[in-house]
């Protein structure tokens, strides 16, 4: 006997509802494709991801394009970011007792 959503949501300890079925799960989902060029991947990979996105739109996912999942990330959090990065690597070699100067 499967269990009822009022027995899952509160497995879950949530309110929001839950999807059981795999259509159900389908409609809230959102994906996008890397693109690939053609000369990149063989044919068949382009081939398999044709299929696979078809059989996907078919299922009711909404498939996002590629250039409308890509932000623009201001310059000053560029800057930010990369001296996260530059200062976690040093963290890193203290950690280790090593230093590569």
């Amino acid at each position: 006997m499967p269990l009822s959503q009022e027995a899952i949501q509160t497995i879950l300890g949530i309110k929001e509802r839950v999807d059981l079925l795999p259509e159900q799960m389908a409609k809230n989902l959102k994906i996008t494709f890397f693109p690939y060029g053609e000369k990149k991947v063989s044919k068949n990979v382009l081939s398999f991801n044709k299929e696979l996105e078809n059989v996907l739109v078919d299922l009711g996912v909404e498939v996002i394009p590629y250039e409308r999942t890509l932000i623009d990330i201001p310059f000053w959090q560029k800057i930010k970011i990369k001296t996260f990065c530059f200062s976690t690597k040093i963290e890193k070699y203290f950690k280790r007792g090593f230093w590569p100067i």
